[in-house]
């Protein structure tokens, strides 16, 4: 599953921060885009992905420098 996610998140990455043409989508002025059409995009370009997979992608990952010591 990790694998799985970890493959999602660069696919998705690669979509929204350097080629949003490459699926067909476009950001507005703040980089942003409708979820909907970001899972419709990658579906239709060889990645079929529904919202729930998107999700966790999108989930804060914990951060070494707001832990605790």
């Amino acid at each position: 599953m990790e694998v799985e996610l970890v493959r999602l998140s660069k696919i998705i990455s690669r979509a929204l921060r350097h080629r949003p043409e490459s699926v067909g989508i476009t950001l507005d002025r703040h980089g942003w885009c409708d979820i909907g059409a970001l899972v419709d995009a990658l579906t239709v370009h060889g990645t079929p992905i529904t919202r729930e997979q998107l999700e966790p992608t999108a989930a804060p990952l914990p951060c070494p420098s707001n832990s605790r010591r």
